[in-house]
């Protein structure tokens, strides 16, 4: 029990409630700004070496300090929610600027699946899905390059054309008389989701349950709309 006190449902805001508060470190705002144990040492870890240095801060607040990991999630919640209160400009703008308009894209997305797969699987990176190298690469004279690029231009606004209509329909539906409250209601789960792991951190993983949704909002009231129009 030496890491235990008492139930826990989950330590991982220990991390993850660091992790949400980083921008503000990098912009130099003073974040943690007490004399006490956490605080002086997140000044020393994260707060010159951002995320590499969150580990850093776990294991100098265990084995020096003794706190527990639930300890530790406890006040770096705590400070969490400090932060947001003295500065909640700085705080809204880093929820913001959380959310990618690649996001957008995800629900098709075939190259960076089979990408993924190939990481999984433990074969090298492949750079057919990535514009940054495949630019990079046409620069340097491979043309080989542009094919790719094309494609993977082509998928993400096919993508994102699949997530806004999903996004937006259900709100117009009711205007032709086409009945779309369960449509609002599913809707809500995808949105819901992303506005939850937006003010800490969100990243595509989180987004997987959202997509299969957003796909179904979007089938559903287009076969709406067609049926209505007959």
């Amino acid at each position: 029990m030496s890491r235990g006190a008492g139930p826990v449902l989950t330590t991982s805001a220990q991390i993850v409630m660091v992790q949400a508060v980083l921008p503000l470190l990098k912009d130099h705002l003073p974040v943690y700004s007490t004399d006490d144990a956490f605080d002086k040492v997140a000044n020393q870890t994260v707060g010159i070496g951002g995320y590499d240095k969150i580990y850093d801060l776990q294991t100098t607040l265990f084995k020096t300090y003794g706190l527990t990991a639930p300890e530790i999630a406890k006040q770096a919640t705590q400070r969490y929610f400090k932060t947001w209160m003295r500065f909640p400009g700085a705080m809204l703008i880093t929820t913001l600027q959380d959310f990618s308009y690649q996001y957008l894209a995800m629900p098709f997305q075939p190259t960076d699946t089979i990408s993924t797969l190939m990481v999984y699987s433990n074969w090298t990176r492949p750079t057919f899905y990535r514009l940054n190298i495949l630019w990079r690469n046409l620069m340097h004279g491979d043309f080989g390059a542009l094919p790719w690029m094309f494609n993977d231009v082509i998928m993400r606004l096919f993508g994102t054309i699949i997530a806004v209509y999903g996004l937006i329909s259900p709100w117009f539906l009711s205007k032709n008389k086409i009945p779309s409250w369960d449509l609002r209601a599913l809707w809500c789960v995808p949105v819901g989701l992303t506005g939850l792991y937006m003010p800490v951190h969100l990243e595509p993983r989180y987004l997987i349950p959202a997509v299969p949704i957003i796909c179904v909002l979007a089938a559903v009231a287009f076969a709406r709309r067609q049926s209505a129009a007959e």
